[in-house]
């Protein structure tokens, strides 16, 4: 006994299959983007927030006495005053000189004012016995400056953080959009391997095999056929939707990759925040 096979039927379970793992694929990709999209918004959202709080400490930075503190501290300084009395500042240049303040005063702040006040301060012990007099209280108002100072650094330094993370979260979920892309690209790819081309074989007659013809006019014959018209369409409608989430995919990566432009190098360099952390 001869085994005969309907292939209509197997065509049309084999293009029903097809489609619904394709659709299975689909919904997943479609929700995946959806929450991408969604964690877009809000990566902006948070960016934005960050730009805002990053021009609020550094014009809280701007308002600090860092000149002031600076003044004081190197004439009130017994570090600078003995290195001064034993010479250790002569016959240095400027680099040597302005390393040797900071380390003996590692308290100070990067200032191109520095400079001038140890001249002064150098000037002021070698022609005078007492030096500069200043208030005995001022060292309160010294340590409160530095406080003040110290606490808007950390917070800078927090704030660097936060820049840093999100940077690499908005690097790291850009690459996750390229699985999601290739997979698009497949789908796209086989839906019309696995559902439009085994309908194009039917209907079928009982008993009779499908045929592959490679043949221009036969092709143009079923195109034009209202079958052929059917699956055009079809694969038109299904085919533009792939394509608008492979757009979509594609804009979301350049969103993510435009956030991650706005974060700039000040954002996440201390000396951004102010030049006297340099």
């Amino acid at each position: 006994m001869i085994m005969t096979i309907d292939w209509n039927w197997f065509f049309a379970a084999f293009a029903q299959c097809g489609a619904a793992l394709i659709g299975i694929i689909a919904a997943f990709i479609i929700s995946k983007l959806l929450n991408e999209s969604e964690k877009a918004e809000n990566l902006d959202q948070q960016l934005a927030r960050l730009v805002v709080n990053y021009k609020d400490i550094k014009l809280r930075i701007a308002n600090r006495s860092f000149d002031w503190f600076n003044r004081k501290t190197i004439q009130r300084s017994s570090n600078i005053k003995g290195a001064i009395k034993n010479g250790d500042f002569d016959n240095l240049n400027i680099t040597e000189t302005l390393d040797m303040l900071y380390a003996l005063e590692p308290r100070l702040y990067k200032s191109n004012l520095n400079l001038a006040t140890l001249t002064k301060r150098i000037t002021d012990i070698q022609t005078s016995a007492f030096g500069e007099l200043l208030p005995v209280n001022i060292q309160n108002g010294l340590n409160e400056e530095m406080e003040l100072i110290d606490a808007l650094k950390i917070e800078a330094l927090t704030h660097i953080d936060h820049f840093k993370l999100l940077k690499n979260e908005l690097h790291n979920t850009k690459i996750k959009l390229k699985p999601i892309n290739y997979s698009i690209i497949v789908l796209s790819i086989g839906f019309v391997f696995t559902v439009i081309y085994p309908l194009h074989f039917m209907p079928l007659s009982l008993n009779e095999s499908p045929k592959i013809v490679w043949s221009m006019s036969v092709f143009f014959q079923h195109l034009s056929s209202l079958k052929g018209i059917l699956l055009v369409f079809l694969t038109a409608v299904i085919e533009g939707i792939f394509i608008y989430f492979l757009i979509l995919t594609y804009k979301l990566k350049q969103k993510y990759l435009n956030a991650s432009e706005r974060i700039l190098d000040d954002h996440t360099k201390l000396e951004g925040y102010s030049s006297y952390f340099g």
